[in-house]
């Protein structure tokens, strides 16, 4: 028994085994003193017996037993050859094996590659698959899908007893799965205006994206005030952000009319009274699909008006207002001031300096009270005739 490799290369001793024949001879003399031999055929003392391959490192036998040999089929020395082949063969994804296939074509003995070598088992495609949908899962635009190729190259260890064992190195992608810009949807906007680059060597199998949309544009009631940086989704931490300028201080304040009470030179007569109302806006925010969003604000709307407001009475003294006319509270959006004035409640009003009537008490103040008629020039000087007639 030969052991080679492939190439016919001596990989260990030969083995040989010696089997005795014998065969019983007939003689036939004949009447002239010759003689004629004629033999049975030959027997063997037994047969040849199994034998067992060698085992060598890295390699494997294409028989791994060679067969008993019945002992009377054989008539002459006679060989037989086990060929070794790696026990540990590679096969790349580019170069696949069917199941079944020789590790040797030209040897039928040699060993069968086993299945998982195949096209399929090192070749395959995975798919990404990216859904647009909007927060009840209603489809707005449709799929898109990028496939990228996968392969992995096979490891089989042939085993001594004649089995294979197959191993595979992890997949590898041919690329990475692109960042994909969602789509622009009218009176919407994405919670990824990116589906990010995804690492190919990352997945093994088809997989999915979401990407959900949100209307783009959404008001805010005073009553509802958010918070900045609230999702619009709370269920999508991916949701777009509410923007600065939707808390409870952008949607709702307080304005304060504070009316003064002062003399005419400005000196306090009496203390100030405020008068507050309270005013509210509607927010307006607009999300843009690269994830910005603008606010709008409609005008500040007041609860009610600032009422008319009785200025005190002062002894010796009256106010320039008597009363404080009621202020239209939509005519209002910051805090304001009124100033009431008074003045002497009774004046002299010498004839050298008589008044014209309707003259402002004070000059530089034209709702200051008027002079009455009955203080001009005629009403506070006259001349008075003495008429002396002759007789």
């Amino acid at each position: 028994i030969h052991y080679v490799d492939k190439d016919g290369k001596q990989v260990a001793p030969d083995q040989t085994i010696t089997v005795h024949y014998k065969r019983k001879g007939h003689v036939h003399f004949n009447q002239d003193g010759t003689a004629e031999v004629i033999y049975d055929p030959w027997e063997a003392d037994g047969n040849y017996p199994a034998v067992d391959s060698p085992v060598i490192d890295g390699m494997v036998p294409d028989k791994p037993t060679v067969k008993e040999v019945d002992g009377n089929s054989v008539k002459g020395d006679f060989e037989a050859t086990v060929t070794y082949y790696p026990s540990d063969v590679d096969v790349d994804p580019d170069h696949p094996i069917s199941p079944d296939t020789p590790v040797d074509p030209s040897n039928p003995d040699s060993p069968d590659y086993p299945s998982g070598v195949d096209v399929d088992d090192l070749n395959k495609d995975v798919t990404e698959t990216i859904h647009y949908v909007d927060k009840e899962g209603k489809q707005v635009a449709p799929d898109k899908t990028v496939t990228i190729h996968y392969t992995r190259k096979a490891h089989v260890h042939f085993s001594q007893d004649g089995t294979a064992e197959v191993t595979y190195d992890s997949w590898k992608a041919d690329g990475n799965y692109p960042a994909i810009d969602s789509p622009v949807i009218d009176g919407m906007v994405p919670d990824k205006p990116t589906v990010a680059e995804v690492d190919g060597n990352s997945k093994n199998d088809d997989f999915e994206v979401k990407v959900t949309y949100y209307p783009s544009d959404v008001d805010v009631d005073p009553d509802n005030p958010i918070a900045p940086d609230t999702p619009v989704d709370p269920d999508n931490p991916n949701s777009p952000d509410y923007p600065s300028g939707m808390d409870a201080n952008n949607l709702n304040k307080d304005v304060t009319e504070t009316i003064h009470y002062v003399d005419k030179d400005g000196k306090q007569v009496a203390p100030d009274k405020t008068v507050t109302v309270h005013y509210t806006r509607k927010g307006h925010i607009h999300f843009n699909q690269d994830g910005s969003a603008k606010i709008s604000y409609d005008p500040w709307v007041a609860d009610e008006n600032y009422p008319a407001v009785d200025s005190p009475v002062i002894d010796d003294m009256f106010p320039d207002k008597p009363t404080v006319a009621e202020v239209d509270g939509n005519s209002k959006a910051d805090d304001f001031e009124e100033t009431v004035t008074y003045y002497p409640s009774d004046v002299d009003v010498n004839p050298d300096h008589p008044i014209a009537p309707d003259t402002p008490v004070d000059p530089a103040n034209p709702d200051s009270p008027d002079y009455p008629a009955g203080v001009n020039v005629n009403n506070l000087n006259k001349d008075v005739t003495e008429t002396i007639q002759d007789r």
